[in-house]
């Protein structure tokens, strides 16, 4: 069941700065958090799965509520075959919001948000508030600065009853922190928002995560009766993301067989099948590889293509599947197989995730291949690497 504002929002709430509010109870403000991934661009179902636990983690902390902006907004046609995603899909489709316990689920779509309007309206006419209800206070955060800013606004207006409509029009991985980071300087205890590493660690407060939707569990449900399976324990998967990343990456059906086996030369005993999840829809691609792996000696031929058999059991518009489940079931599985291989770059082994030791770089062709890039580049790039660091190093101390 979906948040429901109680009328009594006029209530200040005491912040404890020390422990995680769970139960705003009768204090429960009425106002409303709404803030986009990327600066109101559609983009991808995990980006906006970080968003929506971020804002929800927010939302929670404040006694507010996330006001949810529609899939067909949000999911970029990209991930769809070009497709938009029909306006009458809800979020539970794909997502939903588990909260921790004592913690109310703080998203809400617009029916219920006009209701919550009505009804705090109506209560701020009353006579009896004797004018002592205070106008609502609306934010505009276009900056990661100015959502830091407008944070502690936030705060204000609920110590003292009032409500707050807050939009963050910022790219989510920039304000996540930086909000974060003010939070813990005004000592309060953090709501789980920020997820990029190497930012100070914070003891903060987890008001709930987003998993895949109940929907999504009956698909995976239905994918281990048809593959024959108790369980995804005993089984590898692979995740093999062509599309957009082809320019970045070989991930051509040789590469991809050649990566497999010599990750798991020594092979795993015991797995099942190696179930592969793609976006390529290429039957002479397909063909090759799968023919490929299933010569590998690793499953003994038992290499399943995931993607057709989840599809027949999702939803379908204008005859095509609707991709963005498709990815929800697969995503779920592979995250509960015994072994998982990811050709995803360049997240996995591009430029962004490089570390000191070179491992997650390209090689010096732009090759970016999980199992190939580490020795090409001690042979050919790490020296250079090396070379460069020191010139870095040296220009700091104003040598040379």
């Amino acid at each position: 069941m979906l948040f429901t504002a109680q009328p009594e929002h006029r209530a200040a709430i005491t912040f404890d700065k020390t422990s995680c509010p769970s139960d705003c109870g009768g204090a429960t403000s009425g106002s409303v958090i709404q803030g986009t991934a990327t600066h109101g661009a559609p983009t991808g179902l995990s980006d906006n799965a970080f968003q929506l636990e971020a804002l929800a983690n927010l939302a929670a902390s404040l006694c507010a509520s996330v006001l949810l902006i529609p899939p067909s907004r949000m999911l970029t046609p990209n991930h769809n075959g070009g497709r938009s995603v029909p306006d009458f899909v809800r979020w539970d489709r794909y997502l939903e919001f588990r909260p921790a316990a004592g913690v109310a689920n703080p998203l809400i779509d617009d029916k219920e948000w006009a209701a919550i309007s009505s009804r705090h309206e109506d209560h701020e006419h009353d006579p009896e508030c004797q004018g002592e209800c205070q106008p609502l206070l609306n934010l505009m955060s276009t900056t990661p600065a100015q959502a830091a800013w407008d944070w502690g606004r936030a705060v204000d207006a609920v110590a003292n009853g009032r409500r707050f409509v807050w939009h963050i029009d910022v790219n989510y991985w920039t304000w996540g922190g930086v909000v974060a980071a003010a939070i813990h300087s005004a000592g309060f205890a953090v709501p789980h928002i920020d997820f990029n590493e190497g930012l100070p660690p914070f003891d903060g407060c987890d008001h709930g995560q987003v998993r895949v939707s109940q929907n999504v569990l009956a698909l995976v449900k239905t994918f281990e009766e048809k593959v024959g399976l108790s369980g995804f324990s005993d089984v590898s998967a692979l995740h093999l993301r062509r599309g957009d990343m082809s320019t970045w990456c070989d991930t051509s059906a040789p590469t991809v067989i050649d990566y497999i086996n010599c990750t798991d030369h020594e092979g795993v005993s015991g797995r099942q099948q190696l179930i592969i999840f793609t976006d390529e829809t290429d039957p002479l691609y397909l063909s090759e590889l799968f023919s490929g792996l299933k010569q590998l000696p690793q499953w003994g031929g038992r290499v399943v293509h995931g993607d057709p058999i989840i599809e027949k059991n999702a939803h379908h518009y204008n005859g095509a599947p609707d991709n963005y489940e498709t990815y929800a079931a697969a995503s779920n599985i592979i995250s509960l197989a015994g072994q998982a291989f990811n050709v995803r770059c360049p997240f996995v082994c591009g430029e962004r995730n490089a570390d000191e030791r070179g491992a997650d770089r390209t090689d010096g062709n732009g090759v970016c291949h999980p199992c190939k890039k580490q020795k090409a580049w001690e042979e050919r790039a790490w020296p250079d690497y090396q070379r460069g660091i020191e010139q870095e190093k040296a220009g700091q101390r104003g040598e040379g």
